[in-house]
């Protein structure tokens, strides 16, 4: 187990986990859909007849929607997940943090994905001088709603063994509620001189990985030009707890046509756990 103190990284949510967690019934109906999602490679690839994707219930997101989604071959076979926010959302945020959880697609959920949260920070969060910009917690988790609101706050004596983790990821070991404990990337650009525009973290509670998190400035994301994406590898773990289609890849790209920002888990392949 690697574990750093960032000076209290990650701590200053602990109180605001419980008091700003929003769980957001549908504003709309469960959808059926193909256009207009960055679930793979490129937006050619996502539109062909040989894909198909299925969303979850939008809920309010500042005067706009966020919404999740799944997009698997013709034959069952998950391709990618991830989150589509309207630009109207982005333009109209509130100025505290919020969580929201976003509920899968019915009857759609493939392993080892369980759940996704999005929370919103107008402020940032620790530690100061790296994460202390506007941005957009994305966390897809491997474990079910009800467990994940059951985690408790507090420093964790019990790890994930190192296999289950990046090499270079670091914790400061503080679980925070309903949320688990996060570990950051000591190679990524924000932790060397970089000013911090989007990265990847992993999420753990006690000895299991629960989590895959991409943050992403909001600068970042309203910087991005029309039809652009960007891709950025995952860093893997030498094992996996839990058989699943894992990503290798996550994406994030601004549509003009519809006017929303997609973030995506892509590249996802099977991994057997050992």
């Amino acid at each position: 187990m690697k574990k750093n103190n960032f000076s209290g990284f990650y701590k200053v949510l602990a109180f605001l986990a419980f008091t700003s967690v929003i769980s957001l019934t549908s504003c709309e109906r469960h959808d059926d859909a193909t256009p207009n999602v960055m679930g793979a490679s490129t937006a050619t690839e996502l539109r062909t007849s040989t894909t198909h994707t299925q969303f979850g219930p939008a809920i309010p997101f500042g005067r706009g929607v966020a919404r999740s989604w799944i997009q698997t071959t013709k034959s069952g076979e998950p391709l990618a997940i991830g989150i589509n926010i309207s630009a109207k959302a982005t333009a109209s945020l509130p100025d505290e943090m919020m969580v929201y959880t976003l509920a899968l697609p019915k009857n759609s959920a493939f392993d080892p994905f369980k759940s996704v949260m999005l929370d919103w920070n107008p402020e940032g969060h620790a530690p100061d001088g790296v994460y202390t910009l506007p941005h957009f917690d994305m966390h897809f988790y491997l474990i079910a709603e009800e467990e994940r609101m059951m985690i408790a706050p507090g420093p964790q004596t019990v790890f994930p063994e190192s296999q289950y983790l990046p090499q270079n990821f670091v914790t400061d070991g503080f679980a925070v509620p309903m949320m688990g404990a996060h570990w950051i990337n000591l190679l990524a650009p924000e932790w060397n001189g970089q000013k911090f525009t989007h990265t990847f973290i992993y999420g753990s509670y006690l000895e299991d990985v629960i989590f895959y998190e991409p943050m992403i400035t909001l600068e970042f994301l309203q910087g991005l030009a029309p039809g652009q994406t960007v891709t950025a590898q995952i860093p893997q773990p030498s094992q996996v707890q839990k058989s699943g289609y894992y990503p290798t890849h996550y994406t994030i790209t601004y549509d003009p046509t519809p006017r929303e920002y997609i973030i995506a888990l892509t590249g996802l392949r099977f991994r057997q756990a050992q």
